[in-house]
């Protein structure tokens, strides 16, 4: 069994939910990536950029409490190219208890 983390090994194989994938962040995920970068400009509100994301899911409360009423919902910002902003060349930068909860 490897010591890396997960995301370090599925990097090496292909394109993962790092790169290219709306990253939903909480406001309680904004407040630890905050504390833990000392940033603040890491997330935005923008449309989904994939029709999964569609208001039919079948978890109308998920649903109700990610988006808001104009159709936005906070992701993380990504890079030209569609990567997360904090993707490295080892994975993710964030230490793991300051990353979102989807990240982990």
């Amino acid at each position: 069994m490897s010591d890396e983390f997960l995301c370090v090994r599925c990097a090496r194989k292909q394109q993962t939910c790092c790169q290219d994938s709306d990253i939903h962040v909480t406001l309680a995920d904004v407040r630890r990536i905050a504390a833990a970068t000392g940033r603040e400009e890491f997330s935005e509100f923008r449309q989904p950029a994939y029709a999964v994301y569609d208001q039919s899911i079948e978890d109308p409360f998920w649903y109700q409490h990610v988006f808001r009423k104009d159709g936005m919902r906070r992701v993380l910002k990504q890079r030209e190219g569609g990567d997360c902003g904090f993707l490295g060349d080892h994975g993710c930068t964030l230490p793991t208890d300051a990353r979102p909860l989807v990240c982990r």
